[in-house]
């Protein structure tokens, strides 16, 4: 009888709402309520959250046994509180409520309902249904979701402290949830979306307030999308293991403590101060934004690598993240203060021509940074290198060309080999060290007359004028005793012979091996070895080494350093090519599964037009100065190193330049042709010559340089 009594008077308030003009109580902005004479659940057992007072409108759920408090505003319905007296309570809120949609829960309402353990908003406004039983008595069940609700704001606190509660589905509309909405739902872990047609559609998550998810139960935030993130949104969220989204903003502290967080992909156009600290296991990170906030990930000490797509990188936003081995930079513009001091075992992939500024100390003491520090600034564009900003860290070679400001002790202590100064530079006091800071060898060079490093207290570090002598030249001539003339004779690519052979030349090249550890008896250098070897005494026993340092290269190989190259780089490598400064290592060719041994690039003075077998025509402007790479190579008559292969061009005793078996590379796109042995007839000839010939051509994601300390520490 009571429950009928209720039916009956929840559809006479229903119609009044509707025809009865509202009376005025200020609960809510615009707000205006029908009052209801008493409560549709009345048990001693009754928890209440909200505003459950006796003047708002009810809607009692006769199957899940739970009271709704609602107010109605000229815009919609407004859950503004909650009566429930059993725990496993799920929430179904109808469509509608007193002949308005239902477009929000107001702050507070669903507070510390620990009875919760779903929240659907329903797209329809009958939820409960009847059948009869075999006895003919009609029984209460529930209907199927029906998407297409309009609910679209979650208000401050709404469900906070909702410990049970895991699972909440909404309708088509886009939803901003407010401060602390969800903040302690510790099993809330699924989120979801439904239309009109129960289709589920992708998250449409609006504005996410302070606090709105923090400590909830979410293990994976897949393709998830938001307006705006705040502050210690999802701080907290000890069960959180992956994280990829898109957001316009992301505030400080957003992802605070997720202890088990291990990977994230996010794109936003700004992130906020220490939005990942306290991220334990946090190992791999990819960000596309506009900046990253200081110290973001501080002492994060499992990041392994980052790949940052970011235009300006925080102050101390990588700080003590010491086990950080690789930072991918793309379009970045600034790398503020101490943003990533505290990272020994760091490598760098390369420095983009868009950085202008680097600030102080943001690499001091990253100990086994040994990538090329290459500046080559065109067309007006500054660079500011602050303060120590690379002290005490591997960097050996520097080049600095166009208008830069070099800050004191910006490279001092670093064991530099060679630095190249052009144009506009201005170097402080020790921005290059010293002398016995660096190689013995280290020297500056340049363009100028006069010494561009300006220290005028230590005049110690030496000046070489670039003298116009071919620099490609001096590297052939200092380097051409290590290319090696064997071809195909008991060696194979299944067993890496030319990445073995490659460790050999760079770590003899390093001096960490000597030519008699590894070559047959009798032979000082590769170009000893005949051109057919195989009956050689000891060949085989070099074969096997060969193979061995393949095979163990993680042993030979000390700190390597990978980095692809690109139009960021090779501009630099070019520089330092042209005054003969060679910078050894192995360079990967993927698309050959080869490896080579890298010296330099040269930038050509007249185009080179490549014929491909897939491409006509390419005019390239460098060429990577390669060793090792299926050619035999020895000395013709007048002194020069020549190249054969098994080619038609060079079967039998065919010989050509050693430079007409490198990398040439078209720097308005990277396209690069790799000639090689064993491709039909990739060797140079002339344009047009014979369309059939198949010319191998690449890009720059294809080639890796690996460069580093080579050791010799195989036992």
């Amino acid at each position: 009888m009571k429950n009928s009594i209720r039916r009956t008077a929840a559809a006479i308030i229903a119609i009044a709402a509707v025809c009865t003009p509202l009376s005025s109580a200020p609960v809510l902005k615009d707000l205006s309520v029908k009052p209801i004479s008493t409560s549709a659940a009345e048990s001693s057992n009754v928890k209440q959250s909200g505003n459950c007072a006796r003047g708002n409108w009810h809607y009692y759920d006769e199957l899940e046994k739970y009271t709704l408090n609602y107010q109605i505003t000229s815009r919609g319905s407004i859950i503004v509180g909650c009566e429930t007296n059993r725990a496993g309570t799920t929430i179904r809120i109808p469509k509608s409520l007193g002949g308005k949609k239902v477009i929000s829960v107001a702050d507070n309402a669903f507070k510390d309902q620990t009875n919760i353990i779903n929240v659907m908003f329903y797209g329809i406004n009958g939820i409960n249904a009847t059948y009869y039983n075999r006895y003919g008595e009609p029984t209460l069940y529930a209907k199927g979701l029906d998407g297409g609700s309009q609910i679209a704001e979650i208000g401050e606190s709404a469900f906070e402290g909702c410990k049970n509660l895991s699972y909440v589905s909404f309708g088509e509309k886009e939803v901003t949830f407010k401060k602390a909405a969800f903040r302690g739902c510790e099993n809330l872990n699924r989120l979801s979306f439904v239309d009109s047609e129960n289709y589920t559609l992708k998250l449409m998550l609006g504005d996410i307030g302070p606090n709105a998810f923090e400590n909830t139960g979410f293990v994976y935030m897949d393709d998830y999308k938001f307006k705006n993130i705040g502050d210690s949104a999802f701080s907290g969220c000890k069960k959180l293991k992956r994280v990829c989204a898109t957001a316009d903003t992301i505030g400080k502290n957003a992802f605070k403590g997720c202890h088990l967080l291990t990977n994230i992909d996010i794109t936003a156009n700004s992130i906020g101060d220490e939005c990942f600290t306290e991220c334990n296991v946090l190992s791999d990170v990819k960000i596309k934004a506009a900046s990253i906030g200081g110290y973001c990930f501080e002492k994060d000490t499992a990041i392994k690598t980052a790949s940052l797509d970011v235009n300006d990188i925080g102050r101390n936003s990588f700080s003590g993240c010491s086990a950080l081995e690789r930072v991918n930079l793309q379009n970045t513009q600034k790398i503020e203060t101490h943003a990533f001091v505290g990272c020994p075992n760091m490598e760098l992939s390369d420095f983009p021509k868009t950085i202008e500024y680097i600030g102080p100390f943001a690499f001091w003491g990253d100990t086994n940074l040994n990538t090329p520090a290459l500046f080559v600034r065109e067309n007006g564009q500054k660079l500011q290198i602050g303060r120590a900003s690379f002290c005490n860290t591997s960097v050996g070679y520097v080049v600095l060309c166009g208008d830069i400001d070099v800050d004191d002790y910006a490279f001092d202590d670093c064991s530099l080999k060679a630095a190249v100064v052009e144009g506009n530079v201005t170097i402080s006091r020790d921005g290059l060290g010293t002398v016995k800071h660096n190689d013995p060898k280290f020297a500056v060079y340049g363009t100028s007359d006069t010494n561009p490093y300006t220290n005028v207290t230590y005049n110690d570090v030496p000046y070489v004028k670039y003298d116009n002598t071919d620099g490609y030249t001096k590297i052939i001539n200092e380097y051409k005793k290590h290319y090696l003339p064997i071809i195909g004779t008991g060696f194979s690519n299944a067993n890496g012979s030319c990445a073995g052979i490659s460790i050999a030349q760079n770590m003899i090249i390093s001096g960490k091996m000597n030519y008699s550890d590894i070559l047959p008896e009798g032979y000082s250098c590769f170009m000893d070895l005949p051109h057919t070897v195989k009956g050689v005494e000891g060949f085989e026993d070099f074969v096997a080494k060969i193979d061995d340092l393949h095979t163990n290269w993680r042993y030979f190989s000390y700190r390597s350093h990978k980095v692809e190259l690109n139009s960021d780089n090779i501009e630099g490598y070019a520089k330092l090519t042209k005054y003969g400064i060679a910078v050894p290592g192995s360079m990967r060719i993927d698309n050959h599964h080869h490896a080579v041994t890298f010296l330099g690039v040269e930038k050509l003075d007249q185009p080179k037009v490549i014929d491909s077998y897939t491409e006509s025509g390419m005019v390239c402007d460098y060429r990577i100065i390669t060793m090792e790479n299926g050619y035999s190579f020895k000395y013709d008559q007048n002194g020069n190193l020549v190249g054969n292969g098994f080619d038609v061009n060079t079967l039998g005793d065919k010989w050509i330049p050693v430079e007409n078996t490198f990398i040439y590379v078209r720097s308005s796109d990277g396209r690069c042709y790799a000639q090689r042995w064993d491709h039909p007839a990739n060797v140079e000839h002339e344009l047009g010559k014979d369309p059939n010939y198949n010319y191998s051509v690449m890009d720059f994601s294809d080639l890796q340089l690996v460069t580093g300390n080579w050791i010799y520490n195989h036992t």
